[in-house]
C-alpha cells in the first residue's frame, strides 16, 4: 500500500508546469476570494471562492496557471452531495494519475468512496486519508504515509502499524523470525517491544519488551516483562535482561537493585489506646480476614502499667495466613522471654479470642512471667 501512495504523490509531481493541489489555511475572506497561505509561497495568496469558508479553516487548492481556487473545505465541508460528487472527482484524478497497480486497488477505493460522504483524497506531505466526514468535521479516518497506517479520530492517532522490525525467539534466546512489523504472533512468542533499531546510531541499544512464550518441548507457557542493554542496536537477547519473568513453575526477579512497595498496611483491629490482656471474654471480629492478606498477620504487643498502655517494650508476632488456612481457629503461644510475655491466641480467618491464662503472672510450668504487663494494642494485615 505504501508503493501506491508512493505512486500517486509520484504521478501528481511529474511536472512543475501542470495543476497541482494542496492544502492552506485561510487567512481571510473578501467577498468571493479567499486569502490564504500556502507552505513554501507568498504570506497571502488570492483564492477563487468556489465553496463557503472562513478565516482560520484548512482547505484544498487547486493551482493553475497563476491562479488558485477552493476546490475544498477540509474544516466545514459541504454537507449535500456535492462531498460525495468530490470524492468520486477526486478519485478520478487518482486513477488518471497512475495506471499501474491500480486495478488491485480500483474496486475498494470505489467502494470506500460510495460508502463516504465521507472523505478521500490524498494531501501533499501528508497521505492517503480515508475517513467519515460527516457533520462537517472528519471523525474516525486511516491514514496511509511513507511510515506506514494509522487510525486516527481527527489527526490524533489512536494506534500506528509501522515498519519496526520484530524479532520472534526461541526459549534460548535464538531468533527464528525478524522481519518488519509491530506485533507478530507465532507458536513461539509474540514480542511486544520498543527498541533502538538504527545500525548507524552511535548509542549502544537495547530493549523494552514484553515477550510471551509458550515452549512446545518443556510445556511451559511464561511471559516476560523486562528492559535489555545490548552492545549493539541489534544485540538484544544476548542475556534475560532485568525485569520479571513468569512460567508455569516460578516467578523470577533480576535486577542488582530491586525494591518492593507494599503500601499501606491493613490495620484488621485496633484496641483504639486501651489495650486488652485478651482473655478468654475477649473476642473480636477482624476488620478483614487473614485471607485476604497478602502473606499474613503481625500481633503488636506493648507493655502496660498502672491501669494504661505504655509505648515502650512493643514486641510483634507474625502468623502467616496459610497457618490460618490449615488450622483455622487454632491456638498459637507468643512469647517473649526476655521481657516475661507469654500470650496465647485462638486465631480464626475473621476473629481472635483470649485465654484467661493470658492475665496470670506464672507459666504452667512454673516460671514466673510478666502477663499482666502487656496488652494486645493492634493486629496489621501484611
Amino acid at each position: 500500500m505504501n508503493e501506491f501512495v508512493k505512486e500517486i504523490a509520484s504521478a501528481m509531481k511529474e511536472s512543475k508546469t501542470k495543476p497541482y493541489d494542496t492544502v492552506a489555511e485561510v487567512l481571510r475572506v473578501d467577498e468571493k476570494t479567499a486569502y490564504v497561505h500556502i507552505d513554501g509561497g507568498a504570506d497571502e495568496t488570492p483564492a477563487q471562492m468556489a465553496i463557503n469558508c472562513k478565516a482560520g479553516d484548512s482547505v484544498k487548492i487547486r493551482v493553475s496557471g497563476g491562479r488558485a481556487w477552493l476546490t475544498g473545505n477540509l474544516t466545514s465541508p459541504p454537507t449535500d452531495d456535492t462531498a460525495a460528487e468530490k470524492v468520486k472527482q477526486s478519485h478520478e484524478r487518482f486513477k488518471k494519475g497512475t495506471v499501474k497497480n491500480f486495478g488491485l486497488q480500483n474496486g475498494k477505493i470505489i467502494n470506500a468512496a460510495k460508502t463516504a460522504t465521507n472523505f478521500i483524497d490524498y494531501i501533499d506531505g501528508v497521505g492517503l486519508i480515508v475517513g467519515d466526514m460527516r457533520g462537517n468535521t472528519l471523525k474516525q479516518n486511516t491514514l496511509l504515509d511513507s511510515n506506514g497506517m494509522a487510525v486516527r479520530n481527527g489527526s490524533n492517532e489512536i494506534v500506528r502499524f509501522g515498519t519496526a522490525p520484530i524479532v520472534i525467539t526461541n526459549t534460548d534466546g535464538d531468533k527464528t523470525y525478524e522481519g518488519s512489523g509491530s506485533v507478530m504472533q507465532s507458536d513461539r512468542n509474540i514480542v511486544v517491544s520498543t527498541q533502538q533499531t538504527n545500525p548507524d546510531d552511535i548509542h549502544g541499544g537495547g530493549k523494552a519488551a514484553l515477550e510471551l512464550y509458550y515452549d512446545k518441548t518443556k510445556d511451559t507457557t511464561g511471559l516476560s516483562l523486562t528492559v535489555k542493554e545490548g552492545s549493539t542496536y541489534s544485540d538484544l537477547y544476548e542475556s534475560m535482561g532485568t525485569g520479571i519473568h513468569v512460567d508455569n513453575n516460578h516467578i523470577q526477579i533480576v535486577s542488582n537493585d530491586v525494591e518492593c512497595i507494599l503500601g499501606k498496611n491493613n490495620i484488621l483491629w485496633d484496641a483504639n489506646t486501651i489495650g486488652y490482656w485478651m482473655l478468654a471474654e475477649h473476642k473480636f471480629t477482624l476488620n478483614e480476614p487473614i485471607s485476604m492478606q497478602p502473606t499474613g498477620a503481625v500481633f503488636v504487643w506493648s507493655h502496660y502499667s498502672n491501669e494504661a498502655c505504655d509505648n515502650w517494650w512493643w514486641t510483634t508476632f507474625f502468623v502467616p495466613k496459610q497457618h490460618v488456612a490449615w488450622r483455622p481457629g487454632d491456638g498459637m503461644l507468643m512469647s517473649n522471654p526476655y521481657y516475661g510475655l507469654n500470650k496465647y491466641l485462638y486465631i480464626g480467618d475473621t476473629f481472635i479470642q483470649g485465654t484467661d491464662g493470658n492475665k496470670s503472672n506464672n507459666a504452667q510450668n512454673g516460671i514466673a512471667v510478666n502477663n499482666q504487663g502487656f496488652v494486645l494494642r493492634y493486629v496489621l494485615g501484611v
